[in-house]
């Protein structure tokens, strides 16, 4: 499943051979329908704007865009069902079998395109992730400390304060 450039492009796309001209002739018809029939000025309106969209998409330098879109979803809907069926396994086993979960969640996301690291690179990314919660630890450890001083600092100046206050107090 390959990701539509079009997801990456602005979403209103006007593309350079929809002309005035073009868009005239989508309308001419509905001009002679108007003329014809009472319609109310809200549906002609709807028809007009319904026509020139046809046009520019008739136009666009990506016709099939919006089939590609259409079909990236409808992968990933059926990647989150098959996804959405193992987490249900999952909870109604209460454990996790390599075989009926592990290897069918990995043929899924492979079968949408998305590739996984190797057991190297996963492996690493584990221990990463344990470094980083070590580190954190360590982390808030010296930030708690660090805490610690300042207060003994704040304690040590408020009592200077009070002494100095005294001080002056009795000297006036």
């Amino acid at each position: 499943m390959t990701r539509p450039t079009v997801l990456d492009m602005d979403l209103v796309v006007v593309p350079a051979q929809a002309d005035v001209g073009m868009l005239r002739s989508g309308t001419e018809a509905i001009d002679e329908i108007e003329e014809l029939m009472s319609i109310s000025p809200g549906k002609i309106y709807d028809a007009r704007a319904s026509h020139c969209h046809a046009a520019m998409l008739s136009a666009s330098p990506y016709p099939t865009a919006w089939d590609d879109v259409r079909k990236y979803v409808e992968g990933l809907e059926a990647l989150a069902a098959k996804v959405n069926d193992i987490r249900n396994s999952i909870i109604g086993c209460q454990k996790i079998n390599w075989s009926e979960h592990i290897y069918p969640l990995v043929a899924a996301l492979e079968e949408a395109g998305i590739e996984g690291a190797g057991y190297p690179e996963a492996r690493e990314y584990v221990g990463t992730m344990l470094e980083r919660t070590l580190a954190a630890e360590e982390s808030a450890e010296a930030a708690e400390a660090r805490i610690a001083e300042l207060e003994k600092e704040k304690h040590a100046a408020l009592t200077m304060i009070v002494m100095l206050e005294k001080q002056l107090a009795g000297k006036e």
